[in-house]
């Protein structure tokens, strides 16, 4: 994925990818949201975006 407008769109890319979700804080279509994954060492890393 070259770039995206909506963090949405990167959780759906992941999601196609096989990356698991550990945290999936996307609750409407519009809006603030966030999620979660984790890094290959274990970390979680939180995507965040507010709108």
């Amino acid at each position: 994925m070259s770039s995206f407008q909506d963090v949405r769109d990167l959780l759906k890319a992941l999601e196609e990818q096989g990356v698991e979700i550990v945290q999936n804080g996307i609750q409407s279509e519009s809006g603030p949201v966030s999620f979660a994954v984790l890094d290959p060492d274990g970390n979680p890393v939180l995507f965040d975006q507010h709108v």
